[in-house]
């Protein structure tokens, strides 16, 4: 047991260093961290006959926060744990006919399931952010988005007919700046 803690340990190290970002090492850990307590569960006495369901879960969660990377390496975690988890005692790759569709069924469904979650979560925030861009563009009162540094990101028709400027002018450019200006302009 030690042994393959260790490993899980290793890997998730790795993967986390070579992760450009933070989401990818987080849901790998997550998966991983699945893996562990499956592992862990039968020396506390509970019995797990089957483990996809909780993978199932992990590999959910790692696409919709992940993205596809991390969807598709939680997947691969996934396929590898049940490889394992299904084989015969002491034997690495030989599974009882039932166990060797288990295996054929996680190869087929996990990358398909990581692929569908990345692929909802996509179409979902493209969709919301196209909306909240309708809403901007449409309302009839000037609305005007900046980040947390003070910089203008969103303005919208209403804004550019009260100020004079169009967004090209004032993205990018403190918000501070252009209230000066239009005092500037006032006096």
């Amino acid at each position: 047991m030690m042994v393959r803690m260790a490993a899980l340990r290793t890997l998730y190290e790795s993967v986390r260093d070579e992760a450009k970002g933070g989401a990818v090492a987080l849901v790998v850990a997550v998966v991983l961290a699945t893996v562990g307590l499956l592992e862990t569960l039968p020396q506390l006495g509970v019995t797990v006959p089957n483990p996809q369901l909780f993978i199932a879960l992990a590999i959910t969660f790692a696409a919709y926060k992940g993205g596809y990377s991390g969807g598709l390496a939680g997947a691969i975690i996934g396929i590898a744990y049940g490889a394992y988890f299904f084989a015969l005692p002491d034997e690495w790759l030989a599974y009882t006919p039932d166990n060797g569709k288990r295996v054929i069924v996680n190869i087929i469904v996990l990358p398909a399931m990581a692929i569908f979650v990345a692929s909802l979560r996509h179409r979902l925030s493209e969709s919301v952010r196209g909306q909240a861009r309708a809403f901007i563009d449409n309302a009839n009162a000037p609305i005007i988005g900046v980040d947390p540094s003070g910089l203008i990101r969103a303005w919208n028709a209403e804004a550019a007919n009260i100020t004079g400027w169009t967004l090209a002018e004032v993205r990018g450019r403190p918000l501070n700046d252009l209230v000066c200006d239009a005092a500037g302009r006032q006096a």
